[in-house]
């Protein structure tokens, strides 16, 4: 009897040893979870070598930049179906994405000649994909900024569109009603000398814009002319500021970390900035060697952020609090994460996925 009830106990052993090997099989062959402790998942685009997704104001379309940012695809929220494919000029990893008022497409402009190195920006149309207009850059010391785009935003209510370049120092300011340049804004750090624009993100009720360069954080006041400083600096000369978000209130900055880029002193991964207090309020660590997004959502109750190793999708509290579970497990890297009410787009480098937060 004990060698029956041994021989029993033995196979359900194995058997649970095998269940485990295929569950963890399946995952690592790329069969995707559908669901997570946090939120659920509305749907999955698989698009190769994604960059990045962007919401149309009233949330009725998304578009994603895939291929290397070389393809747009536009698609329908109501039905997530493709409404129009089309080609831009592209190969540069650019996450420069936008819907205009019209909801039209704004996206960089990689030039494919000389001709073509003085325009930063492209409009296109939705439905067709045909180009409507390039947008010039400003000319800066008598020339040209022979730069590509670097990093852009638009602001709450579309009239304002802000655009740095690769490298660059500055970052221009577009009215989107005719495109004409309202301003020109060059980050300068006298201990820098010279700072290189990482990440830009306007307010959501205020007419500022806060301006990120690897070590710095500014912010600009476009209803004034001041000279600019930096309200905040990197302390770790290893672990460079990476991405930024704004919380709902404008109250609040989220600063995501870079990996460990040289040697030198690790920081955090994420800094939480004070806007009302212009002061740091609190710095944690996330698990992740290093933030390639960061979001404010959840009604600003939480934090979403991605990062470059698998596991790399996590929510966090604004005081470092780690909900349970990871919201997407096993993920690639995540490039970029937008929200539209209660939908997120997480991008990663193979596809976008559309979460929910629930109740």
């Amino acid at each position: 009897m004990i060698r029956f009830l041994a021989f029993w106990a033995m196979i359900i052993v194995i058997l649970i040893i095998l269940l485990r090997v295929i569950s963890v099989n399946k995952v690592q062959s790329g069969e995707k979870p559908t669901k997570s402790s946090n939120f659920d998942v509305v749907k999955e685009i698989d698009l190769p070598a994604s960059t990045t997704a962007s919401w149309s104001r009233d949330g009725k379309f998304l578009s994603i930049l895939s291929d290397g940012a070389a393809t747009v695809t536009v698609w329908s929220t109501d039905t997530w179906k493709m409404i129009s494919k089309f080609h831009r000029t592209g190969g540069d990893q650019t996450r420069c994405l936008f819907f205009s008022n019209d909801n039209n497409i704004i996206t960089a402009l990689a030039p494919n000649s000389s001709d073509e190195q003085k325009y930063y920006l492209a409009l296109w149309d939705k439905d067709d994909g045909h180009l409507i207009r390039k947008i010039e850059k400003p000319i800066i010391n008598g020339a040209y900024d022979k730069l590509q785009t670097g990093d852009c935003d638009l602001s709450r209510d579309a009239k304002l569109f802000a655009v740095s370049s690769v490298s660059g120092s500055g970052i221009t300011i577009y009215s989107t009603d005719d495109w004409r340049v309202l301003k020109y804004e060059e980050m300068l750090d006298p201990p820098m000398q010279r700072s290189v624009v990482k990440s830009i993100r306007f307010f959501h009720s205020s007419n500022k814009i806060a301006v990120m360069t690897f070590g710095e954080l500014f912010i600009i006041n476009l209803d004034k002319s001041e000279k600019i400083s930096p309200i905040l600096r990197n302390k770790y000369d290893a672990t460079p500021f990476s991405h930024l978000s704004i919380k709902e209130d404008d109250s609040k900055i989220a600063i995501g970390l870079n990996y460990h880029m040289w040697p030198g002193k690790a920081g955090p991964s994420v800094i939480i900035f004070d806007i009302n207090e212009n002061e740091l309020s609190t710095e944690f660590a996330t698990g992740l060697s290093g933030v390639t997004a960061i979001r404010w959502c959840c009604r600003d109750s939480a934090i979403i952020i991605g990062g470059v190793e698998k596991r790399a999708v996590k929510l966090v509290g604004e005081h470092g609090e780690l909900y349970d579970g990871d919201i997407l497990p096993r993920e690639r890297q995540v490039t970029s994460i937008s929200s539209s009410g209660e939908l997120i787009a997480v991008t990663t480098t193979s596809r976008v996925i559309i979460l929910m937060k629930r109740n």
